[in-house]
């Protein structure tokens, strides 16, 4: 994803909810991450990232894979 912006509405979405974590770009032209937060919060972050995103984005795809609990991740980053 180039030029959409992605990454910052993730964040500013992320910062919204309350979740920690961060979200990347990768060379293959998607966007990885990883949240933690509330799961009702989790939850929304998802639905987010499925269906709606930054405005000029498309979603073709969304995976999601559970996380080991206990793990305490920074305030919500974007990593470069």
């Amino acid at each position: 994803m180039q030029g959409v912006y992605f990454r910052k509405y993730t964040q500013k979405k992320a910062s919204e909810l309350g979740l920690r974590g961060w979200v990347e770009n990768t060379p293959r032209n998607t966007v990885i991450g990883e949240c933690e937060g509330p799961a009702a919060a989790c939850k929304t972050m998802k639905l987010w990232l499925e269906k709606k995103g930054s405005p000029a984005s498309r979603i073709d795809w969304a995976k999601f894979e559970n996380t080991t609990e206990g793990k305490t991740l920074g305030e919500f980053t974007i990593v470069r």
